[in-house]
């Protein structure tokens, strides 16, 4: 059974959500739910808030990673909290375990932790600099609890950027898939317009593709997701940072063009705030030296592979799955939007 076929059957599991959550609370000796919301925000993984007897918490079934990855998340959240990093706690089982193993699949429990979600479009120029002041600060935080990373953990940012020839296939290829559908449904209309944009837009930006095939840097580990809907506000201040499945070792830089294009962009415009991107650069840069040339790098880089990517397409018309629809449809806006003015977005990164 492939990763994608596993988290299909898992998200079907047969049981009601109140009878999981029921047996993953008590496993932890809680008790059970006297209240159950199911959370909308995330998406490889099903969580819930769950209000027992004992307190509040978050329950979520892992559907994304293994057990043993999972646990090693749950370690460096320890570590991270002990330095008092705003992590959630993974709760222990009466074993010492971390991770529930269930017929349905893998649970983890941490106390309900306070704030809310806000946009990024919505936080003051101040906000923006200390939640990129403390995307610094969990950078030097990571360097310092986990072990450095061999050379084969760079190894992918040392490939080559995506060929263009490569790129203008692929669309060639989900084209010539919706011009087979016998009747187009409204994705695929959508798909169609984008894909025609994407393809003029590589073609008339094919000489600026990345030379080399390395990331200036710097490298070291990093939360993967570092965006909106994993950051809980308090007081004018993150009071949680959530959901760490995408733990790695990469470009740090990588990390922060992405979490500040995220944070930052309207999507219902498909624009970035790039005066809040600047701050939040700025923010950033208090915490550790990284050139503009790095930075310039970084954004670069980051670009050419999202104006290259298509793998939402390779869920919907390979996979048959639509679940990732949106991210489709929000980044043909955002790279119109950038083809229009992509001096001032790299500017942006760099201002004093």
């Amino acid at each position: 059974m492939t990763q994608r076929e596993r988290m299909r059957h898992l998200r079907s599991p047969g049981l009601p959500d109140e009878r999981l959550v029921a047996d993953a609370t008590n496993a932890f000796g809680l008790g059970s739910p006297l209240r159950l919301e199911p959370l909308t925000t995330g998406f490889m993984n099903r969580s819930w808030q769950a209000t027992t007897s004992a307190g509040t918490f978050a329950v979520k079934q892992t559907l994304d990673h293994s057990p043993e990855q999972a646990r090693r998340q749950h370690a460096v959240l320890d570590a991270l909290a002990a330095r008092g990093f705003p992590a959630p706690i993974p709760l222990a089982l009466p074993d010492g375990d971390t991770l529930l193993d269930h017929a349905c699949g893998s649970f983890t429990l941490t106390p309900w932790m306070p704030g809310v979600l806000r946009e990024g479009v919505d936080l003051a120029p101040a906000e923006c600099t200390a939640a990129g002041h403390l995307l610094g600060e969990l950078h030097h935080h990571l360097a310092a609890v986990l072990p450095p990373e061999p050379d084969t953990a760079v190894s992918h940012h040392r490939e080559p950027a995506t060929d263009p020839r490569a790129a203008l296939e692929a669309i060639d290829h989900y084209a010539s898939l919706i011009e087979a559908r016998p009747v187009p449904d409204e994705f695929d209309e959508q798909a169609r317009r984008m894909l025609r944009t994407r393809h003029e837009h590589i073609t008339a930006q094919a000489h600026l593709r990345p030379l080399g095939s390395t990331w200036l840097g710097p490298y070291g580990w990093m939360h993967g997701d570092f965006q909106q809907f994993n950051l809980l506000w308090e007081h004018g201040r993150i009071s949680a940072v959530l959901d760490w499945d995408r733990l790695c070792f990469g470009s740090l830089l990588g990390e922060v063009v992405r979490a500040a294009v995220f944070l930052f962009m309207n999507r219902e415009r498909g624009n970035v705030d790039l005066d809040r991107v600047s701050a939040f650069i700025a923010g950033y840069r208090a915490t550790r030296p990284v050139t503009e040339a790095q930075l310039v790098d970084a954004v670069h880089r980051w670009w050419w592979d999202y104006l290259c990517g298509l793998w939402p397409l390779d869920w919907h018309y390979d996979h048959g799955d639509t679940s990732c629809d949106q991210f489709f449809l929000a980044a043909s806006a955002l790279l119109s939007w950038w083809y229009d003015h992509h001096d001032a977005a790299i500017e942006s990164f760099t201002r004093p």
